[in-house]
């Protein structure tokens, strides 16, 4: 899970991971390496967040290297250790093979009660560590769930409930969706909990995110039981790592003016005034890959883009001094292709110098002229730093989340699709007219239709546009990708072959 290589400074962040070992579950907290004297600002930063794992943890590994023998800082990091009154288990690492243990034996005089020599790259040692660590913890005799291959599993592997979303369309023939209707958005952070609210919340209209037809509250109330996984995403030194640390109210994550300070997804939870239950997903800045020269940065892109596969919104936050570039555009489109709903976050709003009132409009302007593909995306300006307009972020990812979630009964929308093929009909294609008979919207997240047409590979591009736009313009479905299915009809169902007698 975690980025490893054979180069110092590789961990930065504290990660988080869920484990098991046998019956008995618990969560792994990775720090980066502890520097006890370094005055360089990353590791200082690093020892903070050390510290605070430390100050968490039931258990702490101490893992030395074998090969290096003790080291002076080994002996600083063990007084340390010593004083924390925690169980220490001094894990002496790189021994890889038994005739290789002698390497351990000039660890006892940093004189901890448990020592183990183990391999972390081959597992040597690894099932007598993993016994002392889980000693005392208790047993979970629960049924915990696990996803695997977009299924739920229980521990036993027996399949209980087929993912949300992905039903066979041809079972809502009754266009039975849930019935949605509008619901009242209101901000996450009041102005008590966001200093910034009052002085900057101006042109009210320019933020606000269009809100697509047909919510109820059944969906708002649905919603609030569900995760909303939010990825970060931009190019190096945008301000990703601040605004998550802005979002959560104190420093989670390692922030410096050095462009590739984040390397691993780091995952962060947070729960809004109205219990809406957020993961914030922490990523490295992707550049162009002519750009990649480094091991470590290119293991840091791949998990970067891990992450978009299980975001449910995607924030794209960009330098406002420049603008949207090539990059930020290529990482929209890898956000939108995995059908994630998108919002582009001007920052370091705090840097612009004379603004006026029209300024903010002008900005937006120019980047929405440049996102024109995706031009329902909202664009706002914000600065991460100062936490103006901070407060928005998760109304506004709340807001493309119920956008993306609505399920369109299929008698209404047949009804809305009838309406947009009188107004532009079909049109032929050498011989062939074509024709349209049904439209079903089968999935959400993001949205999914499937048209039944009598020649599917025959229908222009254009027309297809068209008809994405007509349904964009009726539904909304702001910032979310649409996404159309061609198919020809499926034939009468077993239902409609029965006799007339019968």
């Amino acid at each position: 899970m975690a980025i490893v290589e054979n180069t110092p400074g590789v961990t930065r962040d504290r990660n988080y991971a869920k484990s098991a070992w046998g019956a008995k579950r618990f969560s792994i907290i990775d720090t980066g390496g502890f520097e006890p004297d370094s005055q360089d600002v990353l590791l200082e930063q690093m020892r903070v967040q050390a510290q605070l794992a430390l100050e968490e943890a039931d258990v702490i590994l101490f893992v030395v290297d074998a090969r290096s023998g003790v080291l002076p800082p080994d002996r600083q990091i063990a007084e340390i250790l010593r004083r924390s009154s925690k169980r220490v288990i001094l894990c002496v690492n790189k021994i890889d093979q038994a005739q290789h243990e002698m390497l351990s034996y000039e660890f006892y005089e940093l004189a901890f009660e448990e020592q183990f020599s183990v391999s972390a790259e081959h597992g040597y040692g690894f099932g007598e560590l993993a016994d002392a660590v889980t000693r005392d913890f208790e047993e979970d005799e629960e049924d915990e769930v696990f996803e695997e291959d977009g299924f739920a599993l229980s521990d036993s592997g027996e399949e209980i409930e087929e993912n949300q979303g992905e039903e066979d369309f041809e079972d809502d023939d009754e266009g039975g969706g849930d019935d949605y209707a509008v619901g009242e958005e209101s901000d996450s952070f009041s102005a008590n909990t966001d200093p910034y609210y009052k002085h900057y919340d101006e042109e009210l209209a320019i933020y606000e995110v269009p809100q697509s037809v047909n919510y109820t509250d059944a969906i708002i109330d649905k919603i609030k039981d569900e995760c909303i996984h939010i990825a970060v995403l931009g190019k190096p030194n945008t301000g990703k790592s601040t605004l998550i640390n802005r979002l959560l109210g104190y420093q989670r994550l390692l922030t410096a003016d050095i462009a590739g300070t984040t390397r691993d997804t780091i995952d962060s939870e947070l729960t809004d005034e109205e219990g809406q239950n957020f993961v914030l997903i922490d990523t490295a800045g992707i550049r162009r890959k002519s750009s990649i020269s480094h091991r470590i940065e290119k293991f840091s892109v791949i998990k970067a883009l891990d992450a978009v596969e299980r975001a449910d919104v995607v924030i794209l936050v960009v330098d406002a001094r420049e603008g949207l570039t090539d990059q930020d555009l290529k990482i929209a489109a890898i956000a939108i292709d995995k059908g994630c709903a998108l919002c582009v976050v001007l920052n370091k709003w705090d840097a612009i110098e004379n603004k006026d009132d029209a300024t903010a409009t002008e900005y937006i302007k120019a980047a929405r002229e440049k996102i024109s593909f995706f031009e329902h995306a909202p664009i706002f300006t914000m600065s991460a730093l100062t936490g103006q307009r901070a407060h928005r972020i998760l109304a506004i990812a709340k807001k493309l989340y119920l956008n993306a979630s609505i399920r369109i009964p299929t008698g209404e929308l047949n009804r809305v699709f009838q309406r947009i093929l009188q107004q532009h009909s079909p049109p032929t294609v050498g011989v062939k007219n074509l024709r349209f008979y049904f439209i079903q919207h089968v999935a959400i997240r993001p949205p999914t239709f499937v048209m039944q047409c009598n020649a599917p590979t025959l229908v222009p591009e254009d027309y297809k546009r068209y008809l994405l736009n007509q349904i964009r313009a009726f539904y909304g479905f702001a910032g979310s990708p649409i996404r159309i299915i061609l198919r020809k009809p499926a034939g009468r169902r077993k239902w409609q072959k029965r006799s007339h007698k019968t």
